[in-house]
């Protein structure tokens, strides 16, 4: 098993790390990729671990790492919008996300789940917003006690 892991971007105190695991048999070439995940590391003072540190910005030097970048910004804001989701009443649940292909892997399950948890389970209703030349902009997801 072979562990990559690359800071993507800074948030001040937050950092997004990207690990990518591969697996290759002893003595082979071959390389299967296996997953990819994301972790949010909170950069907090050795001497005093109630104290948060600001860190400095990764400078993205090769289109990979540019893509990375932006698409950790995207990320970023998902998780505040989640975030944001998690502390409201259900009843006035509405959440918009600009929505383009780089987001597809994070609305996962376990968003729609959040979402359902948010509403309570008792209504969820989706609708694609639609700009003036009809391409898919947002999904926009509301839910509530009784619809």
């Amino acid at each position: 098993v072979i562990c990559r892991a690359r800071v993507n971007r800074v948030f001040g105190t937050l950092l997004e790390v990207g690990v990518r695991v591969e697996a290759a048999a002893v003595g082979d070439a071959d390389v299967r990729h296996i997953l990819t995940g994301y972790l949010v590391v909170l950069a907090v003072c050795a001497d005093d671990p109630g104290a948060h540190l600001q860190l400095a910005q990764v400078a993205p030097h090769t289109e990979e790492q540019r893509q990375q970048f932006a698409q950790a910004a995207k990320r970023h804001r998902l998780r505040r919008e989640r975030q944001k989701l998690s502390a409201c009443e259900p009843s006035k649940v509405t959440l918009a996300i600009d929505f383009d292909e780089s987001l597809a892997q994070e609305l996962c399950l376990a968003n729609v789940q959040t979402l359902v948890y948010a509403a309570n389970g008792e209504s969820l209703r989706w609708e694609t917003v639609r700009s003036s030349d009809e391409e898919p902009r947002k999904w926009q997801g509301q839910g509530g006690r009784g619809g």
